[in-house]
């Protein structure tokens, strides 16, 4: 009996669940639903994850590490002092 009773009920809160954790984690769908269903506020909402750094490319990876030599090892800070001075031709 507590099944029909209940049963809708917990479905309900089964689903409110699973958009619970789907806004914790940044889908802004479930974040929007979230807030039309409880009446909530933009400001009040969870606040949204940042956008990813977009990640280099192989070659201009290397360019950087190129013009940024690591100091920590001999070859890096002989590239470093090198980078320094004016070259002579």
């Amino acid at each position: 009996m507590d099944e029909l009773a209940f049963g809708r009920d917990l479905k309900i809160a089964d689903n409110l669940e699973r958009l619970e954790k789907a806004a914790s984690k940044g889908n802004v769908a479930a974040m929007k639903h979230l807030a039309t269903r409880f009446d909530l506020a933009p400001e009040r909402m969870a606040p949204m994850r940042p956008p990813k750094q977009e990640k280099l490319g192989k070659k201009a990876q290397a360019q950087v590490d190129a013009e940024n030599p690591d100091i920590t090892v001999p070859m890096g800070e002989m590239m470093a002092r090198r980078a320094g001075s004016s070259r002579l031709n």
